[in-house]
């Protein structure tokens, strides 16, 4: 997604999550964004169409109202829906929600992390310690998503936010592969 793309979405992400955070349905709105991108994200046609400029406008909103009903959302789910096909925005719905995780994530003190892994067995052994030791670092709960990457070879990847900390064994070889050369090249 373009920065410019991304930003805009940040920003009506952020006016739903006050609307949500004033009217004390915060997690209500959350599970009606889920459901509503995860319906576009199984019908990719119904993004397409509520988006396609060609189809007027009247016809989209009504398209939308029939989504919302079928999905059982709130008046404020269904204007924001709406809000995005007037202005244009409904393909950003999907990252719309992930802003609305993070800030929901900030408000609960959550932290993310992706864990990448060698194996399932390591996966296994390794979340509930990354768990812990990120809990006391971050002073947050933290949510992990694992991932098993064998390309890894062993160890692990961690990325927490913007930082990532990388203590697998083909992380480790590629750092030494670049001391080797970098020392060479200097010689």
């Amino acid at each position: 997604m373009a920065m410019k793309e991304s930003v805009v979405a940040r920003r009506y992400a952020r006016a739903f999550f006050l609307l949500a955070l004033e009217e004390e349905k915060v997690d209500n709105l959350l599970l009606e964004l889920q459901r509503l991108v995860v319906a576009v994200e199984k019908v990719p046609q119904l993004l397409h169409g509520l988006g396609d400029q060609q189809v007027k406008l009247g016809r989209r909103k009504l398209a939308a109202t029939h989504i919302a009903e079928t999905l059982k959302l709130s008046d404020f789910t269904t204007n924001l829906l709406h809000l995005t096909i007037d202005k244009g925005r409904v393909i950003l719905l999907p990252e719309i929600l992930t802003w609305y995780q993070r800030m929901e994530g900030e408000r609960k003190r959550l932290a993310s992390a992706k864990l990448v892994v060698a194996s399932k067995i390591a996966a296994d052994e390794s979340v509930e310690q990354l768990r812990t030791i990120l809990r006391r670092l971050l002073s947050r709960d933290v949510t992990c998503e694992v991932d098993v990457d064998p390309k890894i070879i062993g160890g692990f990847v961690v990325r927490v936010g913007d930082v990532v900390y990388d203590a697998s064994v083909a992380g480790r070889l590629a750092r030494m592969k670049e001391e080797l050369l970098g020392t060479d090249t200097l010689s």
